[in-house]
């Protein structure tokens, strides 16, 4: 998609900072607001940045976090 000449006609990749991916380029959101393109505000994030907080959220206790993550079966990014 982000070499298909049309996407490049319409503008529409958005480059975003992003600690793994020095050069993101996502398509922006399809979206105009009074004439301007609604932008992302910020990168995706990193694969495990939110795993803890799903769990606990999912009603994991810390302890079993910390099992699952020592056992291997979840990571956990930077974020």
């Amino acid at each position: 998609m982000a070499a298909a000449e049309q996407t490049g006609a319409l503008d529409i990749l958005q480059e975003l900072p992003h600690p793994a991916v020095p050069t993101l380029r996502v398509p922006a959101l399809p979206l105009s607001v009074d004439g301007e393109r609604v932008l992302h505000r910020s990168a995706p994030p990193e694969l495990g940045a939110h795993t803890r907080d799903v769990l606990a959220e999912a009603g994991y206790s810390e302890q079993e976090i910390e099992e699952l993550a020592a056992a291997g079966v979840v990571a956990f990014g930077r974020g």
